[in-house]
C-alpha cells in the first residue's frame, strides 16, 4: 500500500468533509422545498405565497402576464368546485399526463379528486382524469374546470386565489390590471396552514445554519494547519501569490470542480428525477455553492497575505 504523508492525508480528509457539508446543505435546501410542496398539496395546491382576494361587484379586467401562474376562482358556497386558469408550463397534480395535450390543443378539461362524485359535465368540457393519489383531504374532494380561454365569468364566484412561484409574487398587481380587489387574510379562510410541519421546518433551518458554521470552522482549521508549509515557503523567499498557488489553489480548484458537479446533479434532480413546485431550493443551492467557493478562494488568499505581511516578507 502506498504511503501517504500525514499532511496530504489531512488535506484529503478536510476536502472530503467540506464536500460532504456542501452536499448536506443542498439536501437540506431540497428538504425544505419538499416540505413546502407537501403543505401546498395538502392545501389544495395553494402555496404559502398565494394571494387570496375577492372582487366585490364588477367584471375584472385581468391581464395575462408572461410569468407562470395559476388562478383559482370559486363560489364560497361551493368550495370544492373551482375554475382554474393555468399560465405557462406548470406541473399540475394530475395523474394522467395527457391533460397537457388537451390544453395545448385548446380544449376545456375537467379533473377531480378520487373522493369527488363526478356528475354530468358541460358539453364543452372533456374529462382528463383525476388528481394524483395523495393524503390531501382537500384536493381529493375537489373538481377543477380548466378552460382554454383566459376569460373570467363572475357567475362562477367572486373568490380568487393567485398562485405563482415566490420570485414572481410581485406581479400580482400587474395581473389584476387595476381591478378593484379586497385581499383576504389566508388564516381567516384556512387557505394555508401556516404551522404545518413548523417544528420540522425550524429543525431543518437550524441544521442548515449549523452546517454553514461547521463549513467555516473546518476550513479555518485547515488553513491554520497550513502554517508550517507557508512558513517554509516564506523562508525560501516565495511571495504571497506564489505561496497561495502552492498551498491554497489546489483545494480551491477541487472545491470548485465538485461544486459544479453538485450543481449539475441538483438540476438533474429538479428537472428530470423529482421536480418540485418550489424551485427556490435550486437558486439557494447555486448561491450557497458560489458563496462557499468565493469564501475558500478569498479567505485562503487573505490568510497567506496577512501571514507574509506580519513577518515582513514579499507580498
Amino acid at each position: 500500500m502506498k504511503w501517504i504523508h500525514p499532511f496530504y492525508r489531512l488535506n484529503l480528509l478536510i476536502q472530503t468533509v467540506l464536500i460532504l457539508i456542501s452536499t448536506a446543505c443542498i439536501s437540506l435546501l431540497y428538504g425544505l422545498s419538499y416540505l413546502d410542496d407537501i403543505n401546498m398539496m395538502n392545501n389544495g395546491f395553494v402555496n404559502q405565497e398565494a394571494i387570496t382576494f375577492i372582487i366585490p361587484d364588477e367584471e375584472p379586467s385581468f391581464k395575462q402576464i408572461k410569468e407562470p401562474f395559476i388562478l383559482f376562482q370559486q363560489d364560497t358556497r361551493l368550495p370544492e368546485k373551482k375554475w382554474v386558469w393555468v399560465n405557462g408550463n406548470i406541473r399540475l397534480p394530475i395523474e394522467n399526463s395527457t391533460y397537457r395535450s388537451y390544453l395545448n390543443a385548446g380544449k376545456n378539461i375537467v379533473v377531480n379528486g378520487l373522493q369527488h362524485r363526478l356528475g354530468p359535465l358541460p358539453a364543452e368540457y372533456i374529462y382528463a382524469g383525476h388528481f394524483q393519489e395523495t393524503n390531501s383531504y382537500k384536493l381529493q374532494r375537489e373538481i377543477w374546470f380548466i378552460p382554454a380561454a383566459y376569460k373570467v365569468d363572475m357567475t362562477n364566484g367572486n373568490l380568487f386565489t393567485f398562485v405563482t412561484f415566490k420570485e414572481h409574487g410581485q406581479r400580482f398587481r400587474e395581473m389584476i390590471n387595476d381591478s378593484s380587489v379586497k385581499i383576504i387574510d389566508k388564516e381567516l379562510l384556512g387557505t394555508y396552514s401556516m404551522s404545518s410541519n413548523s417544528i420540522m421546518i425550524k429543525g431543518l433551518q437550524a441544521s442548515l445554519g449549523f452546517l454553514v458554521l461547521a463549513f467555516i470552522a473546518v476550513h479555518m482549521f485547515w488553513a491554520m494547519k497550513q502554517k508550517m508549509m507557508i512558513q517554509i515557503l516564506h523562508l525560501h523567499g516565495h511571495t504571497s501569490w506564489m505561496i497561495w498557488k502552492r498551498v491554497m489553489m489546489k483545494e480551491a480548484i477541487i472545491s470548485f470542480v465538485f461544486s459544479m458537479l453538485l450543481l449539475i446533479m441538483a438540476n438533474v434532480v429538479q428537472l428530470q428525477i423529482f421536480p418540485l413546485w418550489n424551485q427556490s431550493w435550486l437558486s439557494d443551492a447555486t448561491m450557497w455553492l458560489w458563496v462557499a467557493n468565493l469564501y475558500i478562494w478569498s479567505s485562503g488568499g487573505v490568510f497567506v497575505y496577512r501571514y507574509v505581511r506580519m513577518r515582513g516578507g514579499k507580498s
